[in-house]
């Protein structure tokens, strides 16, 4: 035949020459499977963009912010909480600016209630508006994305400051169908409150990243005694700046969700953040989150989730629905004649529509909640979030340095005392695709893709940055099948330098790489679907790998132990290896009766035993050298952290969601009640908690807030 000619073969060859010329080169970091483009293909122009630009996306530069600290009124509102106590209303004010507020209530509770105050001005020595509180309820699990529990109150307030003395007049909304006239006093702190002596942390105590400083959920024990009751836990602060809500929305309907579930207040109806916790370091608390940010779109196609039913709803709220049942005609003193046809002053929440958003890193000191500093990268992320996913990116300190993956996969590296970057990297062809993706979405006024990925944190281990490369999908609906799945990749921690990548499919995108301290030494543990396998990080060189099922966030390990799946995405085989540098041996497994989901929960390995939420909903204590169940306790009263139950440990207890404290080994048992604290959840990914010293930090709706849990600071015997 005419075309089995060498000749014309090698002629069609010479005349493809500038079509194969004109694609580049797969990017150095791009999967197997993705590397025959599909022309028509959803984020076809991404991987074209990713293979054009290996060195990554276009550097983004910080915004450096080191504010003056911020001033604090402390209100004392007479008869406010529910049950007839005073609250103490504190609110944070910053060059003329309202910046965030908590409430407590002593004598009822010790629990940080969420308050409200973008209603509020101040000027100069004046304190006026209107701020509202919702009381959490004690004995309700306070973790929801819509705050329906609990009993609202509103305060209109006037008060004015005279040698750090606060007084005025005001009204409480609320207890009965008229309003109560208020007499207010208070106090009032330039710079913020004095720091007290037993809120400093001791030197040296730190909870440095993701999973605590041995990365299996346990902090360091440093003697405290930790109280028996956390009904008694001392309130510290809450942080002096106003954060997004801690669980990373969809830019879809996800945010709207509790204007359909909690008509009665569009106040807590937060922009998106990311799920990552605080982590601390050297008397210092850091945290990433993203920030809407930009031009605000109309993203969806839901006319249930349009920001048209946002703004009626914040309309109707802002002018009758005070509380349920207590209408307030005409509007509030500080929005006067407000009409249906009127648009409120402040509705900042508004920004859940826009389709970028700004990386931000915090800086707060640790015993009072100061702001330090913060570092924003403008435009430098993607509003988004997934069903059940989104951004799960908890930060990491070590040796001075504060490193943070971003929600489109930048990484950056801070000076941990200014928040100067030292240097700034990417994950590489995935972030890079994505920068492309995100230009499109801006351009186009859409929504970033929904993604499930990033449900991971980077790590530090013997002056390596650690992180999931994310190579597979770009975002759920790309119009590409799964590819082996991600890898790891290994850059240097002083420089940024990339030193190694492994082999795709070794990982998964939900799975935060596990710190092994082994002989005073830390290695890698990561799994995949088939495999569980121990890394050296320095050379990026698997030192042994053993059989194992997909373990998801439930893979922890201490010095000599590692607690692993061995069965299958849908049947668990929860088992335990005995571990060295070596080589791993699986010794036992759970019987079945005791056997957990594959996935949804975060196990802490502490003094030679895991502690881990089990079946028949137990919190199990198991043996690591032989795997016997020497504790199993039932009916808790509830860790559920949107779907995951997570435990941190130290100190002699064991702390589930916020919820319970426990003894430890034989001893396993709920020593009170369960502590119902209010606190952010991630559904597939719990938000991590921190603690350190004894003082317990964790996110909620609006902030970071820290607890002293230590029994009058007696150290242990």
């Amino acid at each position: 035949m005419l075309f089995d000619s060498p000749r014309l073969t090698a002629l069609s060859f010479l005349m493809l020459m500038p079509l194969l010329a004109a694609d580049p080169p797969p990017h150095p970091g791009e999967p197997q499977a993705h590397r025959d483009l599909v022309p028509g293909k959803p984020s076809t122009s991404a991987r074209l963009y990713a293979r054009e630009h290996p060195e990554g996306p276009p550097r983004v530069e910080p915004v450096y912010v080191q504010p003056v600290k911020a001033d604090q009124w402390e209100l004392v509102i007479p008869k406010a909480h529910p049950a007839g106590a005073e609250a103490i209303v504190t609110v944070s004010t910053r060059d003329g600016a309202v910046l965030n507020g908590s409430t407590l209530a002593p004598k009822a509770d010790n629990f940080f209630h969420y308050t409200s105050t973008y209603r509020l001005q101040v000027a100069k020595d004046r304190l006026s508006g209107s701020l509202r509180i919702r009381f959490l309820d004690k004995k309700s699990l306070n973790a929801q994305e819509t705050l329906t529990m609990g009993v609202e109150r509103v305060v209109i307030l006037d008060v004015q400051v005279k040698s750090g003395q606060v007084s005025g007049t005001g009204e409480l909304l609320g207890v009965g169908a008229a309003r109560t006239p208020l007499t207010i006093r208070g106090k009032y702190f330039a710079g913020g409150r004095p720091e007290r002596p037993e809120d400093t942390i001791a030197a040296g105590a730190g909870w440095p990243g993701h999973r605590g400083p041995f990365g299996n959920g346990a902090a360091e024990d440093r003697g405290c005694r930790l109280l028996a009751d956390l009904a008694q836990a001392r309130p510290v602060w809450k942080c002096t700046e106003d954060l997004p809500d801690g669980r990373a929305h969809t830019s879809g309907g996800g945010p709207m969700g509790p204007i359909l579930g909690d008509k009665s207040c569009v106040d807590w109806l937060r922009h998106a953040g990311s799920k990552s916790g605080p982590v601390v370091a050297d008397g210092l608390v850091y945290l990433y989150t993203m920030i809407p940010s930009g031009q605000v779109g109309e993203i969806i196609p839901d006319k249930r989730f349009s920001s048209d039913v946002f703004d009626q709803a914040v309309l109707t709220q802002a002018a009758h629905d005070w509380l349920p049942g207590v209408a307030a005609k005409p509007g509030p003193p500080e929005e006067p004649g407000l009409t249906d046809s009127a648009k409120p002053r402040f509705y900042p929440q508004r920004t859940m529509f826009c389709v970028g958003a700004d990386d931000v890193i915090f800086c707060f000191e640790a015993a009072t909640g100061q702001l330090r500093w913060k570092t924003v990268y403008p435009a430098a992320s993607a509003n988004y979030g997934g069903s059940k996913g989104g951004p799960h990116l908890s930060a990491f300190v070590a040796n001075g340095k504060v490193y943070a993956l971003g929600s489109t996969e930048r990484i950056y590296c801070l000076d941990a005392k200014t928040g100067k970057e030292i240097w700034q990297s990417s994950t590489g062809w995935s972030a890079t695709a994505k920068y492309k993706i995100l230009q499109e979405c801006l351009a186009a006024k859409t929504g970033f893709p929904r993604n499930r990925s990033l449900e991971t944190s980077l790590v530090v281990a013997e002056g390596v940055v650690v992180v999931c490369d994310q190579r597979g999908k770009l975002h759920q609906k790309d119009g590409y099948a799964y590819t082996e799945g991600p890898g790891l990749i290994g850059l240097d921690a002083a420089t940024g330098k990339k030193l190694w990548q492994t082999a795709e499919g070794i990982t998964s995108d939900s799975v935060t790489p596990c710190r092994w301290v082994h002989q005073g030494k830390t290695y890698i543990l990561v799994n995949g679907s088939d495999k569980l396998r121990a890394l050296d990080p320095i050379s990026g060189k698997f030192l042994w790998e053993v059989p194992c099922g997909p373990s998801g966030m439930s893979l922890v390990a201490d010095q000599d132990y590692a607690v692993a799946n061995t069965g299958d995405a849908k049947q668990a085989e929860v088992s335990g290896f005995r571990i060295t540098p070596k080589g791993a041996e699986k010794i036992w497994s759970l019987p079945k009766n005791y056997q957990i989901p594959r996935g949804y929960f975060y196990p802490v390995i502490y003094r030679g035993h895991l502690y881990a939420i089990g079946g028949e909903s137990a919190l199990i204590c198991v043996r690591l050298s032989d795997g016997k169940v020497v504790a199993a306790v039932k009916d808790l009263g509830g860790g559920h952290s949107g779907g995951g139950d997570s435990l941190i440990a130290g100190e002699g207890r064991t702390i589930g969601s916020g919820l319970c404290v426990t003894g430890v080994e034989e001893n396993t048992k709920p020593l009170h009640a369960p502590w119902r604290v209010a606190f952010a959840i991630g559904y597939f990914t719990p938000l991590d908690t921190a603690l350190v010293d004894g003082r317990f930090f964790l996110r909620d709706k609006t902030g970071i807030v820290c607890y002293d849990l230590r029994d009058a600071g007696a150290a242990a015997k």
